[in-house]
């Protein structure tokens, strides 16, 4: 359950056109697909709830943690500012409110429980389509967007990984690092230990540690600001394709282990 406060509430729908029952100029289909897409979360799934849209993102804020509700947020403000490029001063004051309330529940970041995630169908498909709506925001030229996604990416694979192979519940606090270092173990991927792993192939594996560490630090620190990073650094479009086809390189590999090693 997110901890979003009234106040915050209030200005998120008057942004959002929330008081009539819309979201943004979004149908029921697109809404849909919009967060499924962005968060894995089918709100929609009950086909006998009438709910209005506004409703159900009212709802989505209670029943969601800070971190899975910010990150919703921080793609909807995304998705206010590319299609309202002739908002007002005052509307545009609104949107850095807004833009605060974001990074406050992303920065926070409570722990998340995985057992809890309704994430559903996670394959090789899962990453791939994923990879595609990546492609597509470097196409657009959404280069820190696309940065974003692919950060998303890597984690939603590491967490889905952990949850299948833990008998009891984790915790996550935000540290990629440390949740690649811990399923690497769970799949005899540390390079130290593993004498069955030919050196050479030690190598490349070693060097995905460096892979989640700047991609994880490219995610906070541009991604997740949609371009108000707090280095002064521009991304640039063959920026953004090393890092998407690098965590695409990561998540089928580590997939792909996690699945030879589960048949076992």
């Amino acid at each position: 359950m997110s901890d979003l406060k009234a106040i915050e509430k209030l200005k998120l729908e008057k942004l959002f056109g929330m008081e009539s029952g819309y979201v943004l100029d979004f149908s029921n289909r697109s809404f849909q697909n919009f967060i499924l897409d962005n968060s894995g979360i089918d709100i929609y799934e009950d086909e006998n709830c009438t709910d209005s849209k506004a409703n159900r993102l009212r709802s989505f804020w209670k029943q969601e943690s800070n971190y899975v509700v910010g990150n919703l947020l921080k793609e909807l403000l995304e998705y206010y500012r590319v299609t309202n490029q002739e908002a007002d001063q005052s509307e545009q004051n609104l949107w850095n409110e807004c833009l605060k309330i974001t990074e406050r529940l992303i920065q926070n970041n409570p722990v998340q429980n995985l057992k809890t995630s309704r994430i559903k169908n996670i394959d090789h498909s899962f990453i791939q389509e994923h990879i595609e709506k990546c492609d597509k925001k470097i196409n657009d030229e959404d280069f820190s967007g696309a940065i974003t996604n692919a950060r998303s990416l890597v984690e939603t694979i590491l967490l889905h990984i952990e949850s299948e192979l833990s008998e009891t519940d984790k915790k996550f606090n935000g540290d990629l690092n440390s949740l690649y270092k811990r399923i690497s173990k769970k799949l005899n991927l540390s390079v130290d230990k593993n004498q069955k792993i030919e050196n050479s192939l030690k190598k490349i594996i070693s060097g995905f540690f460096s892979v989640i560490s700047g991609i994880a630090e490219l995610g906070n620190d541009l991604g997740d600001r949609h371009g108000k990073a707090k280095k002064k650094y521009t991304v640039e479009r063959h920026h953004a394709i090393l890092v998407v086809n690098s965590a695409k390189t990561f998540t089928e590999f580590i997939f792909s282990s996690y699945e030879k090693q589960n048949k076992k």
